[in-house]
């Protein structure tokens, strides 16, 4: 593929990595948006590792993001990236919050979240079974009566159906 200036796209490309660097890794020079590399394609910017990507290893499949396995966001090394779902990429990056907060095995009051002792939550946070059912003791102790009137018009609307 070639541009408008009939240089290849890929020439390019590779005039903004510096690969004398160490650990492997091929970091972007060129223009930079929050740590990830931009590069001007088409007429367009594209993300410089998902360019890289695509230009080696194919396109990637719609719902799948591009994870950089050394944790460096201006690398573009192929050997450092791989191919994973939006909800992976966010909960393998150790410093994510959705990891940070799956990493945790107890809650805030010291018990284990384990499976039996964990549910989820209608927005799909974690929750301690055990801490829910004492704040459901103390609510009850402040609000005496109030389950019975919720029965009493639970069971009455049950008759009507029936």
């Amino acid at each position: 593929m070639t541009g408008v200036s009939g240089i290849n796209a890929l020439d390019r490309f590779m005039d903004k990595v510096d690969v004398t660097t160490q650990n492997d890794c091929l970091l972007w020079t060129g223009k930079n948006v929050r740590g990830h590399g931009q590069f001007s394609f088409n007429g367009k910017y594209v993300y410089a590792h998902r360019f890289i990507w695509e230009w080696c290893e194919g396109k990637i499949p719609d719902g799948l993001v591009i994870d950089h396995t050394c944790r460096n966001p201006s690398c573009v090394n192929t050997s450092h990236l791989r191919v994973v779902s939006i909800k992976q990429n966010a909960l393998e990056n150790s410093v994510s919050p959705p990891a940070l907060n799956n990493a945790k095995t107890h809650c805030l009051n010291g018990h284990l979240l384990d499976d039996s002792n964990t549910y989820t939550t209608r927005l799909g946070a974690r929750g301690c079974r055990e801490c829910r059912r004492r704040r459901s003791r103390e609510w009850r102790a402040l609000h005496p009566g109030y389950a019975d009137k919720y029965w009493d018009k639970y069971h009455a609307k049950l008759r009507r159906e029936t």
